[in-house]
């Protein structure tokens, strides 16, 4: 975790919340990128010497969340599930920090749409569904990257929230699994979170889960493509 980093504000970026500028500051947050219940997350650059700049993602906790320690906790917890997974199809974490009132992320940036977006796109234009070469390539990939998180020697990470919101694509045909905001480990039952439409039964009956729950959401995603 970075002790003396703080967000700086992209110049002329008004829908940030951060109002502070630090001088020696190594993150610049620049466009909007989403906003759920817990956290925003921004496209951003991350500043070397040099002039050296590197785009990445920033997912920052709601400034109304900032105090929270439940909120705190459960941003660090991502971290520290996501800071050991090291695959293609599988959003890597960067950076964590905690500074004043500023939690947040630092994330590989994913220069491409979502899969929500790709489908939104294609129903805007009346094309019809997705050609299924390309549906079984992206969920193959998603496939990949979620069999790594379940396969971790330390124990299997679910990811709790797979959809087409959380599965990215980049301009150059890669496939992400992102946002294990509330990924947990195999086994463990926690409060009932996530997407009905592509909850699994013991997720919404708030009973443990494993990497068939996981599976189970993909499927949703499958049949919906």
């Amino acid at each position: 975790m970075a002790g003396t980093t703080t967000l700086a504000p992209a110049p002329g970026d008004e829908t940030v919340a951060n109002r502070r500028r630090a001088a020696g500051g190594r993150y610049i947050l620049g466009e909007l990128l989403g906003r759920g219940g817990m956290a925003e997350v921004f496209a951003g650059r991350a500043l070397g010497s040099l002039g050296f700049q590197k785009p990445v993602a920033i997912k920052r906790l709601l400034p109304s969340l900032a105090q929270d320690e439940e909120f705190v906790g459960r941003l660090v917890d991502e971290a520290k599930l996501l800071v050991g997974l090291s695959h293609a199809n599988v959003i890597s974490v960067l950076d964590l920090v905690r500074e004043s009132d500023d939690v947040f992320l630092v994330m590989e940036f994913v220069d491409g749409p979502s899969l929500r977006q790709l489908l939104g796109a294609y129903a805007s234009t009346n094309r019809g569904p997705l050609p299924l070469p390309l549906v079984a390539y992206i969920v193959q990939s998603a496939c990949a990257g979620l069999e790594y998180a379940h396969a971790r020697p330390t124990g299997a990470i679910i990811h709790a929230d797979v959809s087409p919101s959380n599965l990215l694509l980049t301009t150059t045909g890669e496939v992400k699994v992102a946002d294990f905001g509330i990924a947990r480990r195999e086994g463990i039952a926690t409060a009932v979170e996530g997407k009905w439409a592509y909850m699994p039964p013991e997720q919404a009956a708030g009973a443990p889960l494993s990497n068939k729950s996981d599976e189970f959401a993909l499927g949703v995603c499958l049949y919906e493509l």
